[in-house]
């Protein structure tokens, strides 16, 4: 039984040997192909390839490029369609009102805290303020912010909590932004 054994012993030896010496073979022969040079067909598919997409860059370039003038003359359209500092908390507070009107919504506690953006000749204006009424009052004020004339960015938009009964009005905080010319 103990010969049995050492007989098994050495085959199993001699099997992972083979299997270890087959493994280093395709690595070596693995290793080979992948470092081989490409045949002249190969690398001109590859060449040709790059070819094509750093000439689509160039012509995406070109396009920004010849684009950047007409871009800015719109930027610059867009901040001068931004209302007038002096003028632009009343034009403000009259809008939402409106909004809030036509939506059948209650507004309290509006809030304005604004922060100078100099380099713009900008300022931006956060706005918070809390409304009162029904889920289809809300998205008809919503959907009058988005669909004004002035620019207005809807920061957050959350639930407040009451003490009433879930079938009630909702009472929604609101925290906007727009911007002021200086």
């Amino acid at each position: 039984m103990a010969g049995n054994f050492q007989i098994r012993k050495r085959f199993i030896l001699g099997a992972l040997t083979v299997a270890l010496l087959l493994d280093l073979i395709l690595a070596i022969v693995s290793w080979r192909l992948a470092t081989s040079p490409r045949t002249p067909l190969q690398e001109l598919s590859r060449l040709l390839f790059q070819e094509k997409a750093l000439d689509a860059d160039i012509k995406r370039a070109s396009t920004i490029r010849e684009n950047v003038p007409r871009n800015l003359r719109e930027f610059d359209a867009f901040e001068k369609s931004f209302p007038a500092k002096a003028a632009g908390y009343s034009d403000l507070l009259g809008e939402l009102g409106n909004l809030a009107k036509k939506a059948g919504l209650q507004t309290e506690n509006v809030a304005f805290k604004e922060q100078d953006i100099a380099v713009r000749g900008l300022t931006e204006v956060d706005v918070t303020a809390t409304v009162n009424g029904d889920y289809p009052s809300v998205l008809r004020f919503i959907n009058g912010l988005q669909s004004s004339e002035k620019f207005y960015i809807l920061d957050d938009l959350t639930l407040a909590t009451t003490a009433q009964s879930s079938a009630g009005p909702l009472r929604v905080n609101l925290h906007l932004k727009t911007y002021f010319r200086m």
